[in-house]
């Protein structure tokens, strides 16, 4: 079964009324991993909603059987749904075909630092924006003054007094 999944977007493949879920499965066995499709049947008696059985999705960015990248998203516009991955300065794009994603089109993107994370969202006049979670690009968990390298890193009040990193859009 799926365990351990990261929900990456929503799309309206099946039915207008409730969207179809794709998870990206990041742990347990090999043959897991990689990209599925939730897609919506129904909802219960009870008014919950209800997803059939999830099928793998190919795609460009992952062989089967391996995790999806950090910095992946899916993006539907109108009809059409997208696949988009961001990493050091290229910007990846692949289209739905029905049954996967395609091959994708690139394109350089000036650097923003490191990308945790990305959301892509439609604007007005025909426009997208790229949304980037970064963090500053300082990683030090070990508190600054030298004089504490052999004590614990929290205080007595078990604040800790290290240099947190960092995250911000």
């Amino acid at each position: 079964g799926i365990y351990n999944s990261i929900p990456l977007g929503t799309a309206s493949l099946t039915r207008s009324d409730m969207p179809d879920v794709f998870m990206s499965n990041e742990g347990g066995m090999p043959a897991e991993k990689g990209l599925w499709l939730c897609s919506f049947d129904g909802y219960t008696s009870s008014g919950s909603p209800l997803y059939k059985v999830v099928r793998r999705v190919a795609t460009p960015l992952a062989p089967l059987n391996r995790k999806l990248p950090d910095a992946t998203t899916i993006f539907q516009d109108g009809c059409q749904l997208y696949l988009v991955h961001f990493k050091g300065t290229t910007l990846k794009v692949a289209r739905w075909d029905g049954g996967g994603f395609s091959s994708f089109r690139e394109r350089e993107l000036p650097a923003v630092g490191r990308v945790y994370d990305i959301d892509v969202m439609r604007r007005g006049g025909g426009n997208i924006e790229i949304v980037f979670l970064c963090d500053k690009g300082r990683t030090s968990y070990r508190p600054d003054d030298p004089k504490y390298t052999d004590v614990s890193y929290y205080d007595g009040n078990q604040i800790y007094r290290g240099d947190l990193t960092r995250a911000g859009v």
